[in-house]
Order: structure tokens, then sequence, then C-alpha cells
């Protein structure tokens, strides 16, 4: 890809999670190639669709988490390894307002772009757990498929605090609380 192309498209993407941390999924395709500075047909070249535009984000996402998980795994206690990640995913979602509306834009196609990512993230995450279970630590109903679901309620809770701070000025919506009682619950006793 020639040097300026790189440019479009990097553009093209920061330019989309701002947007999608200001709109959510509501954001449109000509929103983001004019905030970008190109065309929309600079856009279509680079994502043919809203649906690939959103894949490339996830699984930018994916990788990140995928590279990070591994300094979790080197930690030696396992409920600390589970904690460590659980806790630094969260704070990861709750600096970055695209990310926690990424997940209302997403499709299946956009999620079928980004399913091998997902699926390598997920098989750290699998082993994390597996490791868990193993020193009896987290609860054994707890799967690796149940991560997800926490992140989802913690950044829909993290954007009903921000929505109830900015509209009525109550910031007793705490994320963290909310974490510390999901992680109480998923330990073994």
């Amino acid at each position: 890809m020639r040097a300026d192309a790189r440019r479009n498209r990097e553009r093209i993407l920061d330019v989309a999670r701002r947007l999608l941390a200001d709109k959510g999924a509501d954001v449109q395709i000509d929103d983001i190639a004019r905030t970008a500075g190109v065309g929309v047909g600079t856009f279509y070249r680079h994502f043919p669709t809203k649906d690939a535009l959103i894949g490339e984000l996830l699984v930018r996402k994916f990788r990140d988490r995928a590279e990070q998980i591994d300094r979790f795994r080197e930690i030696e206690d396992p409920w600390e390894a589970f904690t460590a990640f659980v806790h630094d995913s969260a704070e990861k979602m709750a600096a970055d307002a695209a990310e926690q509306n990424m997940w209302w834009a997403v499709t299946p196609e956009a999620m079928e772009y980004a399913l091998g990512d997902r699926n390598a993230l997920f098989e750290r995450v699998r082993q994390l757990v597996a490791r868990g279970h193993e020193a009896g630590v987290l609860r054994e109903d707890f799967e690796a498929s149940d991560f997800p679901t926490i992140m989802c309620g913690l950044g829909a809770n993290m954007q009903a605090a921000r929505q109830h701070a900015e509209v009525l000025g109550d910031e007793r919506h705490d994320w963290r609380r909310l974490l510390e009682y999901v992680l109480d619950g998923v330990r073994a006793r």
C-alpha cells in the first residue's frame, strides 16, 4: 500500500473511533469520510462496507488484548493473573468511549471479518480460565465465553455512568464497584 493510502486508511480509522465515541452506532460513512478529509470513494476503497470498518476496529482491539493477556499469564498466582487481566481490560474500555460504543455497531458481518483474531484472543482467555479452574480459584461453571458478557455489562454501566454524570450531574454509577461484585461472584469459595 502506498504511503498516502496508508495515511488515508489510518485517518479513516482514527476518525471512525472518534465518531463512534461521540455518536455511537449511528455514525454515518459520509460523516466519517468528510471528517477524515477523504472522499466517500476513498473510504470504500479501504472499507467496502461499514461492517468492514467495524471489523477492522475489532481486529485491532482483539490483537491488542491478545498481546496484553500474555503479560498476565506470566503472573504466578492464577487469581491475580485473571483479575489483573479483567481489571486491565475494564480500565482500557473505560478510557475509550469508542470501544464501549463499538459493540452496539457490531453485526454478524463485522464479527466475521474479525473472527480469526477473536478466536485467537478467546483461546488465550480460555487458557487463563483453565488455569484458574486447575488452581481452584475460579468457579467451575465460569467459562471463557462468560468474559464478553462481563465486559458488555461493564461497558453498558460505563455508558450509563457517563450519561448520568453529563445529564444529571450524578456520579454514583461506579463501574469499578460493579466489577468487584462480578469478580467476587466468579471466585471459587
